[in-house]
């Protein structure tokens, strides 16, 4: 990929994590804002280096990693979207423990259930600064819902049992797990982005993102013919949310 990066490790609910940070490509004068990557589920931060790269030449420092239960993280039980979230604050954790990057300017994007996550991270951390937040499901029990019907499984007792387990794992409750319920505390800018041909969460679920959020602090931004995973590699998205962590974490923040 052409990067220079230094491969790091650190800490989130009992396991460890492992990534990757990157520093700017072209170092500047003052000290640089940073961003968190977070990726969605069965996924991994491989997956994200483009997009890494091109934060990168921008002038921001990134972290990507995997979290726990993928790629080279450690297992540490049944993974939830708000137990992603727990990475993503570790993930600031880690940044605002380094000299080198401002931490006062920390962005997050992600996508998927990394969008989702970083949504409920930035409700409750506000050492998060801006938010991009992509292909993101607005209701992860009603996406488990669909889950279990396209198994042909019963939802109830399915449902309850899974979140009275996932409860007793995580300490949150099941509005903690809800995106929609959590954005409009974000007090903070947030971008949602979507692909228009997304197959795996409906263009829909950020129109329900954006209805629930503070809208004087959110942007949409619709990628026409974008699906799931190519939404990441379109030129329009990449330059929209450079430009929105450029414009968000300016140095007059």
């Amino acid at each position: 990929m052409g990067m220079i990066f230094e491969g790091v490790s650190f800490k989130s609910g009992r396991g460890t994590i492992r990534g990757w940070y990157v520093p700017p490509a072209t170092k500047g004068d003052h000290v640089p804002p940073a961003v968190v990557i977070a990726h969605g589920w069965s996924s991994n931060a491989a997956k994200l280096l483009r997009t890494a790269k091109h934060l990168s030449h921008e002038g921001f420092s990134v972290l990507l990693y995997d979290a726990r239960a993928h790629g080279a993280s450690d297992w540490d039980g049944p993974m939830t979207v708000f137990r992603l979230s727990e990475d993503v604050v570790a993930a600031v954790d880690h940044l605002c423990a380094r000299e080198d990057i401002d931490t006062g300017r920390i962005g997050v994007l992600g996508h998927s259930m990394g969008g989702s996550a970083s949504i409920l991270a930035a409700s409750r951390d506000e050492r998060i600064r801006a938010v991009v937040s992509c292909a993101a499901p607005a209701d992860t029990v009603r996406m488990t819902v669909g889950f279990l019907r396209r198994r042909r499984l019963p939802v109830w007792p399915f449902l309850g049992i899974m979140f009275f387990f996932i409860g007793r794992w995580s300490g949150a409750g099941r509005v903690e797990h809800i995106p929609r319920e959590r954005i409009g505390k974000i007090q903070v800018p947030v971008l949602l982005a979507h692909g228009s041909a997304d197959e795996f969460a409906h263009p829909a679920n950020m129109d329900e993102l954006y209805a629930h959020s503070d809208r004087s602090r959110t942007e949409t931004l619709v990628v026409e013919g974008a699906r799931h995973y190519s939404v990441l590699q379109n030129e329009e998205f990449r330059g929209t949310a450079s430009g929105f962590f450029l414009r968000e974490l300016s140095m007059n923040v």
